[in-house]
Order: structure tokens, then C-alpha cells, then sequence
């Protein structure tokens, strides 16, 4: 099996036929903001098989790399049943001898089960639970089974005259915005790492490359935007992308009613909104997500050594732990 290496550009002009938002060149853009590395795509079989990643250049190793699948989800994709398994080898053997070092995935829990591992070739693996909402039975019957925590602080809100509004994406823009304002001080009282800081840069790269895909939704009183988040679209999939609240909103369930809003008014009859998990197993964010959905799914987290020789040396160049749960063990 041939591997072409495609850019941006190249896959744009292709078409390829993907699943999710996550696989376009156009998120692309934001993920090389966020990952640090350039992303770029391999296809085989003129698009029956592709794997978009950000490649990221190793400090001291001239010409040598190692990839993760870009922020969010991904992984490699198979339009032939049965075919991944054949894709995943001529891939591995090909990012070798162009000098590939490393490999991390996230797996996309909406096209990856835990019977399609074996297909992906990967030295080791674990599964971190996400979760979704679907609507299959009416919003209603969704709303009866849903956790009685998550309707209560959706009752809250109302009670306490928060409304709920869709704003246009073009708002995110704007540095001083109530969503990035917001975005901005959640991720300083979570101590979030630096990556997720995210910059002006990133959202144009958003906005400019998936304003049609993307919904911004606020929840506010009379006077102040309590919590916003940004959604993103694509078919009948819907992803809660990025979100803020301030320390009023989580008092009076801003957040809850704008997911509330995200089911019913986003969220086709067919479709699946996917919330994603906790940063840990078991965290605050994974139980507040549990509590809206009726779906658990899983990511797998994905570890594989390329070059099995030079990821060696380039551990001991590093004075790094070659046992640390950190991967690659050269970059801890």
C-alpha cells in the first residue's frame, strides 16, 4: 500500500469524505496552535484510508519527529471493512523510515470501539471515559432519566432569571467578549496548563476556518453573562468544544442550562452531542457530564514506539525516566 503525504491545502482540494469535524484541515489550523507542530494528513487509496496528525519536530534530533492526533479526537479512518489493520502497518512502516520516533492518539469515541483496537497496531492502550446525549426517544424521556441533579440546576436557573441565547461566532473575535472573558478566568481558577490558554490566534484560525460549523451560546441575567460555551457541528454530531463560567454561574446552574439549550435546540432528533469526559477518572468534570448524559462512551489513549532503537537513545539524550507514565518519556 502507497502512503502520500498531504498538507492542508492538498487534502482541502481532495475532498475527503470524513466523519467529524475533527478530521478537517481546518481544525487543523487550531490544533497546530494548541499542540505545537504542523499538521498534515496521510491517504492511501485515493481516501479510502486517511490519518490526519500534528507532526511535532524533536529538540536536538534534526529531521526526526513524533506525532499526536490533533486536540480533541481522531485517528485513523477506514472506508474498506476490514482494511485498517492493512492501512495501520503500511502507515507505521512508513513514518519509520521518513523518522518517526513517536506516536499518541486519542481515539474518537464516536468511530472507535474497543473491538477496533487490535486494527490499530498500537504498543499500548487505555480507555478514559467520555460522554454523550442522544434524543432517540424524545427530549422529554431524555430529560425524565437524565440525573436529578442536572434538572434541579437547570430549575435553578430559570427560577432565577437566567435566559439562554445563540451569539454569532464572529463574537469570539473579540478578546474582550463575554465567552473568552469568561473562557479566560476558568481556565486560570482550574489552573489550566498554558496550551489550553487559548490565544487571539486561535480563534481567528476558528472562526475563519469553521464559522459555519461552530455555535456560541450564553446563558446571562439581566446585567451579565454568567456562563458561555462553543459547540461544534458537523452532520448529526454535535461536540461541546470549549467553555467558562463564572463562580455566580456554577452557583445558579448557567452551564447546565446551557447544555439544557444545546439538546434541545442544537441537537438533531438522530443525533449524538457528545460532552467528552474529566481531565482524571472520577474528577469533578467527569461527574458533572455524567449527570447530563445517557450515553458513556470511552477514548482510547494510545501509546506507540516507532523506532524502538532511536526513542531508546533519545530517553537516555534526555536524561529521562524510561519508565515514566509520561509519553514520549523525552518529552516529560
Amino acid at each position: 500500500m502507497k502512503i502520500e503525504i498531504l498538507d492542508k491545502a492538498a487534502v482541502a482540494a481532495a475532498g475527503l469524505d470524513v466523519p467529524d469535524i475533527y478530521y478537517l484541515p481546518q481544525y487543523g489550523s487550531t490544533a497546530e496552535l494548541i499542540d505545537g507542530g504542523q499538521w498534515e494528513c496521510a491517504v492511501a487509496e485515493g481516501g479510502t484510508f486517511f490519518f490526519p496528525y500534528i507532526r511535532r519536530s524533536i529538540p536536538i534530533a534534526t529531521g526526526e519527529w513524533d506525532l499526536v492526533s490533533p486536540y480533541g479526537y481522531g485517528g485513523p479512518i477506514s472506508r474498506e471493512d476490514g482494511g485498517l489493520a492493512r492501512f495501520r502497518r503500511a502507515f507505521l512502516d512508513d513514518a519509520r523510515n521518513r523518522g518517526c520516533v513517536a506516536e499518541f492518539l486519542r481515539t474518537n469515541p464516536l468511530d472507535f470501539a474497543e473491538r477496533d483496537m487490535s486494527a490499530l497496531h498500537v504498543a499500548r492502550w487505555r480507555p478514559h471515559a467520555t460522554f454523550a446525549v442522544n434524543v432517540v426517544d424524545g427530549v422529554e424521556a431524555y430529560w425524565e432519566h437524565c440525573a436529578g441533579r442536572h434538572r434541579t440546576a437547570v430549575r435553578k436557573s430559570v427560577k432565577s432569571g437566567v435566559s439562554v441565547r445563540e451569539v454569532a461566532a464572529y463574537a469570539l473575535l473579540d478578546s474582550d467578549s463575554a465567552f473568552r472573558q469568561l473562557y479566560r478566568d476558568t481556565m486560570d481558577r482550574v489552573g489550566a496548563t498554558a496550551r489550553l490558554k487559548l490565544t487571539d490566534e486561535y480563534f481567528e484560525a476558528l472562526v475563519s476556518g469553521l464559522s459555519d460549523h461552530v455555535s456560541v451560546i450564553e446563558a446571562a441575567t439581566s446585567d451579565k453573562v454568567l456562563a458561555a460555551a462553543v459547540f461544534m457541528r458537523w452532520g448529526r454530531r454535535i461536540h461541546y468544544h470549549l467553555s467558562g463560567s463564572s463562580p455566580d454561574g456554577m452557583r445558579l446552574g448557567a452551564t447546565n442550562a446551557v447544555l439544557d439549550y444545546a439538546v434541545r435546540e442544537l441537537l438533531p432528533a438522530d443525533g449524538v452531542l457528545h460532552l467528552g469526559g474529566g481531565v482524571s477518572g472520577g474528577d469533578g468534570l467527569e461527574t458533572f457530564k455524567r449527570s447530563i448524559a445517557n450515553r458513556q462512551l470511552s477514548v482510547f489513549l494510545c501509546s506507540t514506539v516507532v523506532d524502538e532503537g532511536r526513542y531508546d537513545e533519545l530517553v537516555r539524550e534526555f536524561d529521562a525516566d524510561p519508565d515514566s507514565s509520561y509519553f514520549p518519556a523525552y518529552r516529560a
